[in-house]
């Protein structure tokens, strides 16, 4: 067990992306390289489903989002394994990230592709989504700057 939380951790990196692919690897990370990432989001997260449909369901997370709390993490994952097919964390109102998806999805989210992640896919099952209010902010803050890391590091709280 790699996590003390789940089973396997599985990393989609781009195959032009050789340096940080070795990395991962080398700190025991499972990964996919997959050509279709540079057609966005949608493609690469149906090529790490793909790489992973033995799993019993995918907590899906971005990796501009670091500072999301264990306890999030936590809640996402015991809200699927009560039975919830679509689980997203709400904070102030805002849905955030990791999302949790069950395996009755596999299909639709193989079929994802370009820029669109699985935003259609919660809007196509909103009677299978199940919301869960968190006291955490990670999930709202991504970094797309030296100037979001900055500003979140400053103002995070890491619990």
């Amino acid at each position: 067990m790699i996590s003390p939380l789940v089973n396997e951790i599985h990393i989609v990196v781009d195959t032009e992306n050789e340096n940080l692919a070795n990395l991962l690897v080398k700190n025991g990370i499972k990964i996919t390289a997959c050509p279709e990432s540079r057609h966005g989001l949608g493609s690469s997260l149906a090529c790490g489903i793909r790489a992973t449909s033995q799993a019993d369901g995918w907590i899906i997370f971005l990796g501009d989002m670091p500072f999301i709390k264990q306890t999030t993490i936590k809640n996402v994952l015991n809200a699927l394994k009560k039975g919830h097919k679509i689980v997203t964390p709400i904070y102030n109102g805002h849905r955030g990230h990791p999302v949790g998806f069950d395996k009755s999805l596999y299909k639709q989210l193989i079929n994802l592709s370009g820029d669109t992640g699985g935003k259609n896919i919660i809007q196509n099952n909103l009677d299978k989504t199940h919301p869960i209010i968190v006291d955490d902010p990670g999930i709202i803050q991504d970094i797309d700057s030296v100037e979001d890391l900055s500003f979140y590091y400053n103002n995070a709280r890491f619990d």
